[in-house]
């Protein structure tokens, strides 16, 4: 029987200031996952003194991702609640604040477009306040700010390539065609945030080059103007200690606030759900169609 990928989401608490790149040993705790849904991307934000985790949640059933979050606390974490569904896939929801307002980039590359949602009532109702950019293929995409120049960083789907695009952003979105950064599968995916690291400005990446999410680079960035980066670290699956029952096949997002980090970690699993409960699904939507005639 097939076997299929999947993604639990593991957090720990932050010593010292530490990072990842400071101590890879120390253990991550798992979030499970829910009979429907497994949990990957997770990104990180504190409201009003509450940890939240945003994270993809992949939907065993109809084979794409919602956007869903937990609290995060002392004692553990919350459920998983839906904050944003649309009828396409979504993944990847990188979180901003802007003034007292938040906002979310999800990954939305099945509607072509990098759109922009605002939380009208956080953490559970988003709306979508701009689109970035429209007919554009792309995931993953991450923002980064300096001396108050805003730039986004994006991995375009092209003519059956992929490349890593560096755009300026403006009051009307982003500026001009992009610049390509690297077609290289070792750096060329965003893997979250970028961070401060002794001083220095951090990147974490994909690396894609033996399967996907082999691995979590690290690359520091030197400029931006032209944008040069260099490779200053690479965690490995099976570095990362946790309470997973197996040694995990992959990794591919990292992020942090003050008080915690957050990863992913692939498995593989014989996934019932789409043996049995897919193809009641399938009939029960031809049934729609024709009770809506």
């Amino acid at each position: 029987m097939r076997k299929f990928e999947n993604w639990t989401i593991a957090y720990r608490c932050r010593s010292n200031d530490c990072t990842i790149l400071d101590n890879p040993d120390a253990s991550f705790t798992c979030i499970p996952n829910t009979w429907r849904y497994w949990c990957a991307d997770p990104h990180i934000i504190e409201v009003n003194k509450t940890t939240y985790i945003f994270a993809e949640l992949y939907d065993r059933i109809l084979r794409r991702g919602v956007i869903g979050y937990c609290e995060l606390q002392d004692t553990g974490v919350t459920s998983w609640k839906i904050a944003l569904k649309m009828p396409f896939h979504l993944s990847y929801p990188h979180l901003l604040r802007k003034d007292d307002s938040i906002y979310m980039i999800p990954e939305s590359y099945v509607a072509d477009e990098i759109a922009v949602y605002k939380a009208i009532d956080f953490p559970n109702h988003w709306d979508k306040t701009a689109v970035l950019k429209e007919k554009f293929c792309a995931v993953d995409s991450t923002i980064l700010e300096l001396e108050n120049t805003k730039y986004m960083l994006t991995l375009q789907f092209v003519e059956n390539k992929e490349k890593l695009m560096l755009f300026s952003i403006n009051e009307k979105g982003l500026a001009g065609e992009g610049l390509t950064i690297t077609e290289n599968d070792c750096q060329k995916r965003p893997a979250g945030h970028f961070f401060l690291y002794q001083g220095e400005l951090i990147r974490p990446a994909q690396d894609c080059s033996e399967s996907y999410g082999c691995a979590l680079n690290f690359y520091k960035v030197n400029s931006t103007e032209p944008y040069e980066e260099e490779l200053i670290a690479k965690i490995r699956p099976e570095e990362i200690h946790s309470d997973l029952e197996r040694v995990a096949d992959g990794i591919h997002t990292y992020n942090m606030n003050d008080k915690y980090e957050v990863l992913d970690l692939k498995g593989y699993e014989t996934d019932m759900f789409f043996y049995v409960m897919r193809p009641i699904w399938l009939i029960w939507r031809r049934v729609k169609k024709l009770l809506c005639r």
